[in-house]
């Protein structure tokens, strides 16, 4: 899992990963590839866990990602 935290208490979260291209403390920017997703136990395909949190509390994505 990476745990990446941003500007006014926001945090995206990505699991089911296979690799990582990061490491903890690491600054990352817009499109940087930070790890790639794979096949899970009960997935047949690649799948990618994310999630959006403020301060601790999940919020809808929706809401944060852009419109097009």
């Amino acid at each position: 899992m990476i745990i990446l935290s941003h500007q006014d208490e926001f945090f995206t979260i990505y699991a089911h990963l296979s690799t990582f291209n990061t490491k903890e403390g690491q600054t990352v920017k817009q499109n940087d590839v930070i790890g790639t997703s794979d096949k899970t136990a009960t997935e047949s395909v690649p799948a990618l866990h994310f999630e959006i949190r403020k301060s601790s509390k999940p919020v809808d994505p929706v809401k944060y990602l852009p419109k097009n």
